[in-house]
């Protein structure tokens, strides 16, 4: 069995109104919520499970595994608090009534979330990937998941970073853990 994992596409990280946010404008260069919209319907058309992870921290924290700096200053300031705009899906990738939705305290997708005994109890053997950030969160599952037995296809074009990292990613580092793959390839192989 197979299902799509949707990765942090949120407000606070695919819209944020600031030129500067690097991320942000990488989301709207390359069209990915567009891109990811398609891939969410055709895995919906095929009866894929689909599953939607989201940075969102409980309101005391409890979920926050990851003890970087970065992440102890999203504490501090209640950045990604569950509840707030910031991490409202995005209108083009809205979650069905029916999808899972799971919200991490991590960069990974398995680390603060009952991800892999979900995926497990499901029957699933392999995940298509796609979301924000490439060189991050994407990467992050790509190397767990394939570390844990799934066979693992990150869509590019559903995925975004700034231009070299993301880059990088697709071209040096994904391709070790995963298959790369357009949102055209996933389409196709799903129907089959």
């Amino acid at each position: 069995m197979r299902a799509l994992v949707m990765v942090d596409f949120i407000r606070g990280l695919c819209r944020v109104e600031d030129e500067g946010d690097t991320l942000s404008n990488a989301v709207r260069e390359r069209n990915v919520l567009e891109v990811a919209s398609g891939c969410l319907e055709a895995a919906r058309d095929a009866d894929l499970k689909v599953v939607h992870v989201r940075l969102a921290f409980d309101p005391a924290c409890m979920n926050r595994t990851n003890r970087t700096s970065r992440f102890g200053l999203y504490e501090e300031t209640g950045r990604f608090s569950a509840g707030s705009a910031e991490v409202e899906f995005c209108e083009e990738v809205q979650p069905a009534e029916h999808e899972l939705v799971l919200d991490k305290g991590s960069v990974s997708i398995f680390a603060s979330t009952p991800l892999m005994a979900l995926l497990h109890a499901q029957g699933i053997a392999q995940i298509y990937v796609a979301g924000v950030a490439t060189h991050l969160a994407i990467e992050s599952a790509a190397r767990e998941a394939a570390d844990r037995g799934f066979a693992v296809e990150v869509i590019e074009d559903a995925c975004a970073a700034p231009r070299s990292l993301h880059e990088h990613s697709v071209n040096s580092t994904l391709p070790l853990f995963s298959s790369v793959v357009s949102a055209a390839d996933f389409s196709r192989a799903i129907r089959r």
